[in-house]
């Protein structure tokens, strides 16, 4: 049983963290692209020429449509319609993966297209459950804890309070700052860096921190969202406390249980969360610490995540 995952561009390493997810469960699985990313990544999906795509695609038994790509389904869509290819393409499960702003702000369109032609719909996003997506699952990411991991727990006196944002205004990076200079004490060290860094580096300066700030963005573009991603899944495996949002909290939990990220969707909960967190001692800090990094050890790393993926598109 082979598996490949295709995007245009793997947006936060999901795709390619997916197929590893599966390789750690024993799928034969490959991550490709079209494109790499702006975040230099040490691993990351092969880039592809649309030719070496759709020959992927007719050696694959399971074929993953990243990131709602309307491209990769084109591919997919053209193999069907070929006199040589249809027949085995009939034999092959496609499934899409709705993951971010595109489907968030058109989801009608995008179920309308996708929906006649997928096995099914996949998820990272709570907010998209109920927006009509074909048989719909909620799937967080998947992280490597074995590259990623804590280098030291908390040992000052006073917690260090870090955001790095992808990008400010979809993280909610201004409102953050308005919150953080009006509840947070001077001697305290807050760190906010906007710039764009490589994936090694946003590791490297989030492990530092204590408190890592993920978003506060409730709404993009008007539409829900207040949704944490992969940033917070990997600052949690450094042994970090996180602060973020997640409106959709219930869709979480009905699939994975208790959640160690820290929910805050509204300025009183934001700001009674920073002053709570400050008041506590370092062993107070490193016990959550801790509990964060076991969180998703348990419920998110490659296996445990590779053997959801395997229930979810049934192989």
């Amino acid at each position: 049983m082979k598996v490949i995952n295709c995007c245009y561009d793997d947006y936060a390493n999901y795709s390619f963290d997916n197929a590893c997810a599966l390789k750690s469960a024993g799928v034969d699985a490959e991550s490709f692209n079209t494109i790499n990313n702006l975040f230099g990544y040490q691993n990351r999906a092969k880039t592809l020429t649309k030719d070496q795509m759709k020959d992927q695609m007719m050696q694959a038994d399971v074929i993953q449509i990243m990131h709602s790509s309307l491209l990769m389904l084109d591919y997919v869509k053209e193999l069907m319609s070929n006199k040589n290819t249809a027949e085995k393409m009939s034999k092959k499960k496609i499934v899409v993966y709705h993951t971010g702003t595109v489907y968030r702000n058109e989801p009608e369109k995008y179920n309308e297209i996708f929906n006649p032609v997928v096995y099914r719909a996949i998820t990272d996003q709570c907010e998209f459950m109920n927006l009509g997506a074909k048989d719909l699952a909620y799937l967080a990411t998947a992280v490597d804890t074995n590259k990623i991991k804590p280098s030291e727990y908390k040992k000052d006196k006073l917690p260090i309070i870090g955001h790095y944002p992808s990008n400010s205004s979809v993280k909610g990076t201004q409102m953050i700052r308005a919150m953080l200079k009006n509840n947070v004490p001077w001697m305290y060290k807050v760190k906010i860096d906007e710039g764009r860094r490589s994936h090694k580096d946003q590791l490297a300066r989030m492990n530092q921190c204590d408190i890592y700030i993920e978003m506060y963005s409730p709404t993009l573009n008007g539409k829900p969202y207040g949704c944490f991603g992969v940033t917070a899944f990997e600052a949690a495996a450094l042994g970090k406390i996180v602060i973020t949002n997640n409106i959709y909290e219930q869709v979480y939990e009905d699939t994975y249980g208790d959640c160690a990220l820290i929910i805050a969707n509204t300025q009183e909960k934001f700001i009674s969360t920073i002053k709570f967190l400050i008041s506590l001692s370092p062993e107070q800090i490193e016990a959550m610490q801790r509990e964060s990094r076991a969180w998703v050890e348990q419920k998110h790393s490659y296996a445990v995540t590779g053997e959801r993926i395997k229930q979810l598109i049934g192989i």
